[in-house]
């Protein structure tokens, strides 16, 4: 009676997460055995370090009970899984996580001037689309 359920959300969103860093590193783990030399593996060992600790940043801000709290757990969420993919050479990645990082970055300071204008709301529905043409 005194525990707490976890929600169907939460268990979605950890099995979806679980997922990511299955496919990450077996794929991954794989290339890198095929085609890299010692240097490039341990860069890919250490990005998928990194790419634990966004991860955690990731998870710790739904824990968060301000909307500025989640926002900037989520921003070094971001920064971290931008190092996490360039280092493991998905650049594609790299490059959806810095678009996700600008938006946070715009969603903390909203109340601000600058970060009002619906210029944002459109570019980042654009920045959103175009990887996917």
């Amino acid at each position: 009676i005194g525990r707490r359920a976890i929600g169907l959300p939460f268990v979605e969103f950890s099995f979806f997460i679980l997922n990511i860093l299955l496919e990450s590193f077996s794929i991954q783990y794989y290339n890198s055995k095929k085609q890299k030399n010692q240097g490039d593996i341990s860069m890919y060992f250490a990005g998928q370090i990194i790419g634990v600790v966004a991860l955690t940043l990731a998870v710790i801000s739904f824990q968060q009970k301000t909307h500025k709290y989640i926002l900037t757990f989520q921003l070094l969420a971001n920064i971290m899984f931008v190092l996490h993919f360039g280092l493991i050479g998905a650049y594609t990645g790299a490059l959806l996580n810095f678009v996700a990082m600008l938006r946070s970055v715009v969603f903390v300071n909203k109340g601000k001037a600058w970060a009002d204008n619906k210029f944002w709301l459109w570019l980042f529905c654009a920045l959103s689309v175009v990887p996917y043409i």
